[in-house]
């Protein structure tokens, strides 16, 4: 097993993730830090820890720096199977040897929505887009397809699979390469797995601040959303309006002072509390009581949302990790 970590500017995250996969009760065979040409101390704490670094310069034209680095990692790997890491993800010590246990059987590519680990009141503001990312790969619902889509910070694959499916130079030039990647897989009839991380895969979303949390989803929304099956698109469309209707009910009820209906507009309202505090315990440790508040969240997921949609339109490019990403692919 191969574990293979494309990383820039992680110097912040990188130590948490090799102190866990150090700790596994079945250990990788090599571990791989692909540095993408990292500006802090990246590859010198990965050089610590006695990993294999790749030292990558001159990015070709056409890739985006996470693919380049996860394409450059699998051609250096001396396994046959690889494991994808964001430098952002941690594990529990019984997490690689319970991957292995889902790809036994499965039988294919196995992919996890890592456990949102909440720790400043900024990440509340991930909410919605936590919810809308399980939404978007179908993980959500009573029914799946073997190829809903894979979460792209963990994601584990054979050799095999990954050379039929064309490696991440199929995705090169993609934002949301997980999603991308998906496509891919189903079109060349190779079966993945989704699952969420529970305890045993966590991360932390954009620790970094507030802006770094806005232009992270800005860069990802509007590229995920033109990727997402139509009817899981309208499906999570119509939710997001229930979400927002309710509340817009319940304010020109008050306004127009017609109590008759203020009980069943507080019921409605109290029923969408409830399925958030379900839906949240999936994606992380979201306080069940942030969700009395819901509407903040929701708003701010809109209005990333929205910027995300102009900058998408207009050919707005967005910051990221000191490098002009187009939020269009």
């Amino acid at each position: 097993l191969s574990v293979i970590i494309p990383a820039r500017n992680e110097a912040s995250n990188l130590p948490f993730l090799l102190e866990s996969l150090q700790k596994q009760s079945r250990l990788p065979d090599e571990i791989i830090v692909a540095d993408d040409d990292s500006t802090d101390q990246t590859a010198a704490i990965a050089q610590s820890f006695g990993v294999r670094v790749l030292n990558l310069r001159d990015k070709p034209a056409g890739w985006l720096g996470k693919s380049w680095a996860c394409q450059q990692g699998a051609d250096n790997a001396r396994s046959d199977l690889y494991l994808f890491l964001d430098a952002d993800v941690t594990l529990d010590l019984k997490a690689i040897a319970r991957l292995l246990a889902a790809r036994q059987a499965t039988q294919g590519v196995v992919s996890v929505l890592p456990w949102h680990k909440v720790r400043k009141p900024y990440e509340y503001f991930s909410l919605f887009f936590n919810l809308i990312q399980i939404a978007g790969n179908g993980s959500g619902l009573p029914f799946q397809t073997s190829h809903a889509g894979l979460f792209g910070p963990a994601i584990l694959i054979s050799r095999d699979e990954y050379e039929r499916a064309g490696g991440h130079c199929a995705v090169r030039q993609y934002v949301v390469e997980d999603l991308a990647f998906g496509r891919v897989l189903a079109a060349q009839d190779i079966k993945d797995s989704l699952y969420y991380g529970d305890g045993d895969v966590s991360f932390r979303m954009y620790g970094g601040g507030v802006r770094d949390l806005a232009r992270g989803w800005m860069k990802n929304v509007a590229a995920g959303a033109s990727q997402t099956p139509a009817l899981l698109l309208i499906m999570a469309i119509f939710w997001i309006t229930g979400c927002f209707g309710c509340i817009f009910d319940t304010v020109r009820i008050l306004a127009r002072g017609d109590l008759t209906l203020l009980g069943q507009a507080i019921v409605l309202i109290a029923c969408f509390i409830l399925m958030l505090m379900r839906a949240a315990r999936q994606a992380g440790d979201f306080h069940p009581l942030a969700m009395l508040v819901y509407p903040i969240w929701l708003l701010a997921f809109l209005i990333l949302f929205v910027l995300s949609l102009i900058y998408k339109i207009f050919g707005f490019k967005v910051v990221w990790k000191d490098r002009k990403v187009d939020p269009c692919k």
